[in-house]
């Protein structure tokens, strides 16, 4: 099994918000080529996920505060061309995903920024 670090970064609906990461999956597929058809993506369920820390992050370029989820997560050494989080916005009743293009080396974070 492979550890990757990652972040995910959520937009603030409001001052009391609380996440809830649920799933992170993996695929091999190519997005770009597959285009509109979602349904074939073929998305893989992490083995493990730990969060290590949850705080706040304040960009002040766009002044815009986020929440920031650090933790990690395991899976089989593959090459994974994509990663998708899903994380629930438990005080809004809402879920939020976000997807990312995955590194080629487990030592550099997979870094999600999750659009509320």
């Amino acid at each position: 099994m492979v550890i990757y670090e990652f972040d995910a970064y959520v937009h603030v609906l409001d001052t009391v918000s609380k996440y809830k990461v649920c799933d992170i999956l993996v695929t091999e597929d190519d997005l770009e080529a597959i285009g509109s058809q979602g349904n074939d993506i073929n998305w893989i369920k992490v083995e493990k996920i730990d969060i290590v820390d949850i705080g706040e992050f304040e960009n002040y370029t766009i002044a815009e505060s986020k929440k920031r989820i650090c933790g990690r997560f395991e899976t089989k050494p593959v090459y994974w061309t994509y990663a998708k989080i899903i994380i629930n916005d438990i005080t809004n009743n809402k879920r939020l995903n976000a997807i990312t293009e995955m590194s080629t080396s487990p030592v550099v974070p997979v870094v999600f920024d999750v659009k509320a």
